[in-house]
């Protein structure tokens, strides 16, 4: 009998070919591709904490919005609603923390949206302003909230529904505004680092 093969990656250095490495999350890829460099005798730069951060916040992301696609989208009762907040507010808070420090900020501590938001400087908090409005659009988000707005809505979701069978009430939460602030945090992560050279 024949093995199954596992799904595997080529990796490519400009236009050079270098090898193959296992497919898998983001970061197992990113690992096993560094391995492979460095056996292959191609010595990169460290890749920089920003960048690290980005990707974390990257792959919680993508895992909430696989299962917000899910079979169409959520469905309350499915049992992903939960993962999903859970997922998405976290790669939030990754997003902002990567945005501040793209900007020079020192390592910012803590979950609650709305403070890790005033502790960045004006002009990363600016950068998500200007995506703001496309995202909110896109993902119709009902009003016109501001991103602060639904960021402080989202303040203490984190730490709410990671035990929500622990807490007597959870924070109600209104699924377009995560998709929103997750879309226009990535967005505005990525001009931040396109605008600062990074």
């Amino acid at each position: 009998m024949e093995e199954e093969k596992k799904p595997t990656k080529r990796v490519m250095f400009g236009s050079q070919f270098v090898g193959e490495i296992p497919a898998g999350d983001f970061m197992a890829e990113l690992k096993a591709s560094q391995e492979l460099f460095k056996v292959k005798g191609i010595n990169l730069p460290p890749i920089p904490i920003e960048r690290q951060m980005f990707a974390q916040a990257r792959s919680f992301a993508e895992a909430g919005a696989m299962l917000y696609r899910g079979d169409g989208g959520m469905k309350i009762g499915s049992g992903v609603v939960g993962p999903f907040v859970v997922m998405s507010v976290f790669s939030i808070e990754l997003y902002l923390k990567t945005l501040a420090a793209v900007h020079n900020v020192p390592k910012l501590q803590g979950h609650e949206l709305v403070d890790l938001w005033g502790k960045m400087p004006a002009a990363a908090r600016d950068i998500a302003k200007r995506e703001w409005p496309a995202s909110r659009s896109l993902h119709k988000v009902e009003g016109a909230p501001q991103l602060r707005e639904c960021l402080a809505r989202l303040s203490n979701v984190f730490v709410e529904w990671r035990y929500v069978y622990e807490n007597d009430v959870s924070s109600h939460v209104n699924i377009p505004e995560v998709v929103a602030c997750t879309y226009c945090l990535d967005a505005a992560c990525r001009a931040a680092f396109h605008a600062r050279g990074k």
